[in-house]
């Protein structure tokens, strides 16, 4: 089995879902949200803020990583 890579272990980032393949060398991470319907893309830009510099890390060491956010819209009723 493949070791997984140093920067899953040392963030103190906790997504909801990760998903890592060493063969392939990809990763995906998800995090479970539920944004206001006013606040959607703030929500977006804020999820894609958070992970972006282990991101980076995971594509300088050679991995395809992507982050998703999923959930339901919550509403204002």
């Amino acid at each position: 089995m493949g070791q997984s890579p140093s920067i899953i272990i040392e963030t103190r980032l906790r997504p909801d879902i990760l998903i890592h393949s060493a063969s392939t060398q990809k990763l995906i991470m998800v995090e479970l949200s539920v944004p206001f319907e006013n606040r959607m893309e703030e929500a977006h830009i804020y999820k894609r803020e958070k992970y972006l510099n282990p991101t980076k890390e995971l594509e300088d060491a050679g991995y395809k990583a992507e982050v998703g956010a999923r959930g339901f819209v919550g509403s204002s009723d």
